[in-house]
Parts: structure tokens; C-alpha cells; sequence
């Protein structure tokens, strides 16, 4: 029987490798609008988890292995639906405004 679950969250950022330094520090500077997009969101994702963890308290499973698959999935789904939702917020509120757009004195050539 399923008493409870933990999850943890890493934020990983990934930058384009081989940018100008200027460009790189512009960049790195502007991710972290993202990163406090999910530190934000980081209440929703667990109270995710916890609805999904709650739904599945008392259920039976013939092994612990199956119990600690049917948790993965569900309270994993259910995370993850969260997240997505949160990276597509991020995304329209600073990628697709534009708001993110490397200004022109760093298109400058070398």
C-alpha cells in the first residue's frame, strides 16, 4: 500500500556553447527570467504531486515494485503536466513577447 511519495526539482539551464562573451553574459543574464519562472512554480508542481500522491494513498498493489511504478507514473504525469505548463508560460511571457531578443549591438560580427 502506497503511504507516500517525494519528488525533488532541478533546474537545469542550457546555453548555446561557442556564443561571444558579451552575447554569452547577455544570455546567461536572461535565463535566469526562466529560472524564476519555475521557482515561481515551484507551489503549483508540488501541489501536483500531492493531489496525485493523495489519489493514490490506500491503494493496494501486489508488490512493492508495482506500487513504486504506479507512483512514478502518476504522480510523475502529473508533475510533469505542471512543468510543461510552467516552460510554455515562460516561453510566451518572455521568448514570444520578444522581451528575450538579443539586441542588435550584440549581432555585431567579431
Amino acid at each position: 500500500m502506497l503511504s507516500e511519495c517525494s519528488a525533488s526539482l532541478l533546474i537545469e539551464v542550457r546555453v548555446q556553447l561557442g556564443l561571444r562573451a558579451d552575447v554569452d553574459a547577455y544570455v546567461q543574464g536572461k535565463e535566469g527570467d526562466h529560472v524564476n519562472d519555475f521557482v515561481q512554480g515551484a507551489d503549483r508542481i508540488r501541489k501536483a504531486g500531492s493531489k496525485a500522491e493523495f489519489s493514490m494513498v490506500g491503494a493496494v498493489f501486489s508488490s512493492k515494485a508495482q506500487c513504486e511504478s504506479a507512483a512514478v507514473g502518476v504522480v510523475g504525469a502529473a508533475i510533469r503536466a505542471v512543468r510543461d505548463q510552467i516552460q510554455e508560460e515562460s516561453r510566451e511571457r518572455w521568448d514570444k513577447s520578444h522581451l528575450h531578443d538579443i539586441p542588435w549591438i550584440y549581432r555585431v560580427l567579431h
